[in-house]
Formats: C-alpha cells, structure tokens, sequence
C-alpha cells in the first residue's frame, strides 16, 4: 500500500493561526521525523489551508509557495499539494506553476 499523510499542525506552531517563516525549518523538520517514523510515502504538509477550524493553522497561496521552494527538500518526501476548502485553486497553482 502506498500511504500519504497531511500535517496537521495545530496554532500552538503559531500565535495567529498562521506559521510564523521563522518556523518553517522546524515544521519541515517535524513532518521529516514524523514521515520517516511512520512510513508515510507522500507528505501534504497543508491540509485544508483556507480551513476554519479554530485549532489548525491557516495558510496563505503565497505561504505554501514560500514553504514549498525553501522547505520541501527537508521533509525528504515526495510532496502533495493541498486540498483547499471547495478546491480552491489559488492554494495549490502558484506551486504548480
């Protein structure tokens, strides 16, 4: 079976429901252990990012390409983009483009 996983960081990774860039290190590095740990094949490190759910961290179009171009690499997973609320294209093409 081929597994995939989504992080599901919760805002004690960031005060205001955003990760702060100076956290991106360490949340590449936690989904890095937690995908090697597990065995997970794919990581979707956003799920839902334009999500309203009060505990989970928002993402911006423009926080998920900053993350992607200087991150992904640590993770050392083939990445998934995400799967926004109502599949909102403007979270997943500025990666893709």
């Amino acid at each position: 079976a081929t597994v995939f996983a989504t992080g599901w960081a919760d805002r004690s990774w960031g005060v205001s429901g955003h990760l702060p860039s100076s956290r991106y290190a360490d949340y590449a590095n936690w989904l890095k252990t937690e995908a090697a740990n597990k065995g997970f094949d794919y990581v979707s490190p956003f799920n839902e990012p334009d999500g309203n759910i009060a505990t989970q961290i928002r993402w911006t179009p423009t926080e998920i390409l900053n993350f992607i171009k200087n991150y992904a690499p640590t993770i050392g997973k083939p990445i998934i983009m995400p799967e926004a609320i109502n599949f909102n294209d403007s979270y997943s093409d500025p990666v893709l483009k």
